[in-house]
């Protein structure tokens, strides 16, 4: 994989990593969410312990973060985050376009990655550049765009400082307007459309727009970040760029799918650019509160997205247009994602949910297919 210009590989990302994060700070704690103080699964793994007693032997449930960093003025009071934003200078930054290359590795490594298998359909469209309908999986897009935002834990955007130790992955929306091609050069821009003042935190909403080749938009990524501890500042509650979530039908679903993921799912999948330690190293996530490393957010997303084309799309990526979710619970690798899918004309709403315990991790999500 190339990131801003650069070749990674698995053997050189440490070698490369000041490189990749392009003066980024070290990666701490990411898509974690406040109502993931329950419970984890209690299955039993090797060792005899369950994850549950490793959950309460180890961290308080408290202790999901780290605390957030207290503001003071000059004087050394407390001052609140009045200080936190400027946002007459953050809000409508845009960077300049920064690139992305991927080649049909790429394209094989993420689709094992969000846990397509030898085992199931049409899995040689999504493994092996030699088929002749050989394709990358359209939530390939999100990677595209959680790369170029790595920018907002930068030093590079006036009026504007989130700490990465005390951020949510809150909500994802993509919509594709080009079918990617297996390989390819892009380009994308990052633009920071709003900040709200939650009270609890600040939610940064930055729109991500993807262009490749000839540039032509092709995709589109709104991100959702929430910052711990950084509301208060004297910004708005809400926000008409927001893309909202929908909430599923009251009926039962009309489809299930239920697939196990691996215990190294989170380990595979950060290899296609999603290097937070948070997620391979328990060292690392025990800093955050969390004594197992966790799946990523858009890793699950990936498998619903999967999950839907199976049932309703014959695995045609053409057919995929948008996808909107909240990550509201984490899975942890090697539990079963239970996709729960409603049909409402081209619209597939769905909910995901961990098979073992029944904790939603996915919730007010819909795909939008052309169907008719």
């Amino acid at each position: 994989m190339v990131l801003f210009g650069k070749v990674v590989r698995s053997g050189n990302v440490k070698a490369t990593w000041f490189h990749i994060s392009q003066g980024f700070r070290q990666m701490h704690v990411t898509s974690v969410t406040r109502d993931w103080h329950k419970e984890l699964d209690n299955t039993v793994p090797e060792g005899g312990e369950t994850r549950r007693q490793v959950w309460n032997n180890s961290v308080s449930k408290r202790t999901l973060w780290t605390k957030p960093t207290k503001f003071r003025s000059q004087g050394g009071t407390p001052a609140g985050n009045f200080k936190k934003f400027d946002l007459d200078k953050a809000v409508g930054f845009k960077t300049q376009p920064i690139p992305f290359s991927y080649t049909e590795r790429d394209a094989a490594l993420y689709a094992l990655g969000v846990g397509v298998k030898v085992n199931q359909p049409d899995y040689l469209k999504f493994l092996y550049e030699g088929n002749d309908d050989f394709s990358i999986l359209p939530t390939y897009a999100a990677v595209v765009g959680q790369v170029t935002g790595e920018i907002l834990f930068s030093d590079k955007i006036p009026g504007f400082k989130i700490n990465r130790e005390n951020i949510l992955h809150g909500e994802q929306y993509l919509e594709v307007y080009k079918p990617l091609p297996p390989s390819g050069q892009l380009s994308s821009t990052l633009t920071i459309v709003d900040i709200l003042d939650k009270r609890s935190g600040a939610l940064v909403i930055a729109d991500i727009h993807i262009y490749n080749e000839s540039n032509e938009l092709t995709a589109y990524n709104q991100l959702g970040y929430f910052e711990v501890g950084a509301g208060k500042f004297g910004g708005r509650m809400t926000s008409e760029h927001v893309k909202p979530t929908v909430s599923q039908p009251s009926r039962n679903p009309d489809n299930v799918v239920e697939e196990e993921t691996l215990t190294s799912q989170a380990a595979l999948y950060r290899l296609s650019g999603d290097f937070n330690p948070l997620h391979i190293d328990p060292s690392f996530s025990a800093k955050g509160g969390l004594p197992i490393p966790i799946l990523h957010g858009l890793c699950t997303f990936g498998h619903a997205a999967r999950h839907v084309l199976m049932q309703y799309a014959d695995n045609d990526v053409t057919k995929f247009k948008a996808m909107k979710v909240r990550f509201s619970r984490p899975v942890i690798p090697g539990q079963t994602v239970r996709t729960e899918m409603w049909k409402e004309g081209n619209r597939i709403h769905i909910q995901c949910k961990v098979a073992e315990n029944g904790e939603t991790v996915i919730t007010g999500a819909y795909i939008d297919l052309a169907l008719e």
